[in-house]
């Protein structure tokens, strides 16, 4: 290449280890995805395009960013995901232990004895990957170690035996304590070999009032109804940034976080994310299009070029039973430019509600 400084190869070197090129200040320099700039812009042959494919982040006292690139067996296309599944994980509030804590607090945890839930989450996941899913979310609070254990283990064998495996599952979130610490309400994201990529906190507790719990049937008992927050800390609040490949960005907003502004929508919209995973908990939804909160949410997200946000809503709990078992009522997928989701549903051949959905995702619109 002519005109290749030492300097310009240097800069080239940085923006392929995923970390902050450089700083002035308060402010901190980050590369774009690949996919959010032109592609005359990538060769970077000259200073005024290498700042072409830059971005400046704002950091604040209040967040801290931790910027990661995972090296990669598969990686989604340019693109990103195509064909995405959402699995509801349990079917009604009796799946869970609600536990009233301390100080007006509340925690949600995995039960016990847990076989026939992974019995069905199993099923679930074999036919979406025979249907081609590349992309698995399981909702807010329907995991714990025990789930957690048999994804690794059941990936790490479909793996092994050379069977399809997606290239991302987001096994739910769970409560958990690192050693006599606080409570954190905690996303796991597994690769397709069944290891832990990446793990995110939830940055904003949940206030479950008590109009909320009796909407919900009770789950915390029709005695002591009080507004509760969940019971977990939240600072120091941190946002894992990682790149999958020069063109996939992706961070995950659990639930609350996902409708709040602060202290971290301006440094996701900064940091051009280019996939937002959004594991929620949340009541039954309206009708489409208006439904509420969760699409407000996504379209917020999705106002750039370059970004699409993908929910999936343990709302099989709220909605206490089968009833009403269609995808808009678990899922929302928003994105910009605009994409068209086709949904299917996967039905268990022994018949019943849908076990998961697949989304198929068309970007050509």
């Amino acid at each position: 290449m002519t005109n290749d400084f030492p300097g310009l190869v240097r800069l080239r070197t940085n923006l392929r280890k995923g970390q902050p090129l450089f700083g002035h200040g308060s402010l901190s320099v980050y590369p774009k995805p690949m996919r959010l700039f032109s592609p005359e812009c990538r060769g970077q042959s000259s200073l005024s395009e290498l700042l072409d494919v830059l971005t400046v982040v704002h950091p604040t006292p209040h967040l801290r960013l931790d910027h990661y690139t995972v090296p990669y067996v598969g990686e989604p296309g340019a693109d990103g995901f195509r064909n995405i599944g959402i699995v509801p994980a349990i079917r009604n509030s009796s799946e869970l232990v609600w536990k009233r804590e301390s100080n007006d607090r509340y925690s949600v945890w995995e039960l016990p004895q847990t076989e026939a839930i992974h019995v069905r989450i199993r099923e679930a996941l074999d036919l979406l990957l025979h249907m081609g899913a590349d992309l698995v979310l399981l909702p807010e609070l329907v995991a714990g170690p025990e789930l957690v254990g048999m994804l690794s283990t059941y990936l790490a064998q479909r793996s092994s035996a050379r069977l399809p495996t997606p290239l991302l599952l987001l096994a739910g979130t769970q409560m958990v304590s690192d050693g006599d610490g606080p409570r954190r309400n905690r996303a796991i994201i597994l690769d397709g070999a069944g290891t832990e990529v990446w793990s995110q906190d939830k940055m904003h507790a949940y206030c479950f009032t008590a109009a909320a719990q009796g909407e919900t049937g009770h789950p915390l008992g029709v005695d002591e109804l009080v507004d509760r927050h969940e019971d977990i800390a939240v600072e120091p609040r941190v946002l894992v940034v990682v790149d999958l490949s020069p063109s996939q960005r992706l961070v995950v907003l659990t639930c609350e976080d996902f409708i709040q502004e602060q202290p971290h929508r301006s440094m996701v919209v900064d940091i051009c994310a280019t996939t937002l995973l959004v594991p929620i908990m949340a009541p039954k939804r309206g009708e489409p299009p208006s439904q509420g909160w969760i699409t407000d949410a996504a379209m917020n997200y999705v106002r750039r070029p370059g970004a699409t946000s993908v929910v999936a809503n343990s709302g099989a709990l709220i909605l206490g039973g089968e009833e009403a078992m269609q995808a808009w009522q678990f899922a929302e997928i928003r994105s910009s430019p605009r994409l068209t989701s086709v949904w299917e549903p996967v039905m268990s051949p022994t018949g019943g509600p849908p076990v998961a959905w697949l989304a198929r995702l068309d970007r050509r619109v």
